[in-house]
């Protein structure tokens, strides 16, 4: 996170451009070539749609079918042993027997259990093999041959992220290797969303809006979504790429004759391609024209930009934290952070935690309970303040340790927490809600055109 050295007090382009960048995904284990890339969304993701989506399965799910189909393989392995030591004959009709054995199960099975259970009896081999969650989405077939990569696949590796040569851009994209004429720079899938699905914060629309393709006169804008695409900066002058649609067989093309209300209804489907207009050398810079209309914009919102007073002496919790350190309660009242940044605490509350209750009866307060911090209490970041910092001493190093009050919500019910003994790589400083430059009142909004 950072601003790529631009500062509110004197920069017209801060709050213009997300501050979050070079996010890495990490292989939990060894990926086959050709493999498809699964992340783990979380539980809320699915159960907050469930009214669109159903029960969707989720991790204890799987966990389950995974038993389910175990378990059936198991009896089905001990019927088989049974009857060759009896010399039984198998009935001429068992696959119609199993197969209505399995629906019996499955039709006993909540939704989301159901879902995350194979179909047909014939496909429990495919789920013990590859596992019930990996068998859901194709399982072997969710890998794919080089050939079939070459034929159908299109490249995202060919462009990197650095600084922009554009004065107020932040970063920009660069071409990773030469690239002709005419050349698929990157592919450019968008999601299509409602104009004003945008206006959503104090600054009027929201950073996404700067990211968007869109029209004066169309109420739908088109966000990209593939790696990098979005650090293409522009250039009126002397563009090396242009947008079009992508000639891709996965590009749902009969999205483009429906009316604004079909297309919103519709899911995933829209492909865009970043097409070289000459060509482009290795470590050049991208370059796209995103229309008159935002050069014009952008041309009066220099012209007309003052910074908010006082801006001058803002930094950002990252900044201070660097600056200035942890600080307890009482250092901060005579050396106070930003007036926009607070501290929170690393915790959650865990079963096997001793909280000793230690409310004062005769105060009409919330309850409240001290306790040791232990590794297993790492969790979300919470409103508190540093009470006492001390040094813990081993034979194998010296740390420093925090005594912390863990703050309740306001208009909660939550109690107070004293944590004794919480480390420092538990406790940061973050800035306040609506606090960062993208919600500055005089921040730069415009689709691209």
């Amino acid at each position: 996170f950072d601003s790529a050295g631009l500062h509110r007090s004197k920069d017209p382009g801060v709050g213009a451009f997300t501050y979050w960048y070079d996010m890495p995904n990490i292989a939990l284990r060894d990926i086959q070539s050709g493999e498809e890339l699964f992340t783990n969304y979380g539980v809320e993701w699915f159960e907050t749609r469930a009214d669109l989506m159903g029960e969707i399965p989720v991790w204890r799910d799987f966990d389950d079918a995974d038993r389910i189909v175990r378990k059936i393989r198991a009896v089905e392995a001990g019927v088989e042993k049974t009857r060759k030591h009896t010399a039984t004959s198998y009935p001429t009709n068992e696959t119609s027997a199993l197969n209505d054995t399995w629906e019996v199960v499955l039709n006993s099975s909540k939704q989301a259990l159901r879902r995350a259970l194979p179909p047909n009896y014939e496909d429990l081999e495919g789920a013990i093999q590859h596992g019930t969650a990996r068998h859901s989405v194709g399982g072997q077939s969710s890998i794919r041959s080089q050939e079939w990569l070459y034929e159908n696949g299109m490249c995202i590796d060919s462009i990197y992220v650095n600084a922009s040569n554009i004065p107020q851009a932040g970063r920009g994209a660069f071409a990773k290797r030469f690239m002709p004429k005419g050349s698929i720079v990157s592919p450019a899938p968008v999601l299509q969303l409602r104009k004003g699905l945008l206006l959503n914060e104090p600054a009027g629309f929201g950073l996404l809006f700067n990211y968007v393709f869109g029209h004066p006169e169309s109420s739908i804008v088109l966000l990209p979504y593939s790696s990098t695409v979005n650090f293409i900066n522009h250039d009126s002058v002397n563009p090396n790429v242009e947008l079009r649609w992508s000639s891709s067989p996965l590009h749902r093309k009969e999205f483009l004759d429906m009316s604004s209300k079909e297309v919103l209804k519709q899911s995933f489907g829209l492909i865009m391609e970043f097409v070289s207009l000459r060509d482009i050398q290795p470590d050049e810079e991208i370059l796209l024209d995103y229309g008159i209309d935002w050069e014009g914009a952008w041309k009066k919102h220099v012209d007309q930009w003052q910074p908010i007073p006082g801006s001058e002496n803002f930094k950002f919790a990252e900044e201070a934290m660097e600056a200035m350190g942890i600080l307890t309660f009482e250092e901060q009242k005579s050396k106070p952070y930003p007036a926009n940044v607070r501290t929170e605490c690393n915790f959650q509350k865990t079963e096997d935690t001793i909280y000793e209750n230690i409310t004062d009866p005769s105060f009409n307060v919330k309850q409240s309970f001290k306790m040791k911090w232990k590794p297993q209490n790492r969790g979300d970041l919470q409103w508190c303040d540093i009470l006492y910092r001390h040094n813990t001493t081993t034979t194998a190093s010296a740390a420093i340790y925090y005594d912390a009050m863990i703050l309740p919500r306001e208009n909660s019910n939550d109690e107070t927490i004293y944590i004794h003994n919480i480390p420092a790589d538990a406790i940061a400083l973050v800035d306040k809600e609506l606090t960062r430059d993208q919600y500055l009142p005089n921040t730069f909004r415009h689709y691209i055109q």
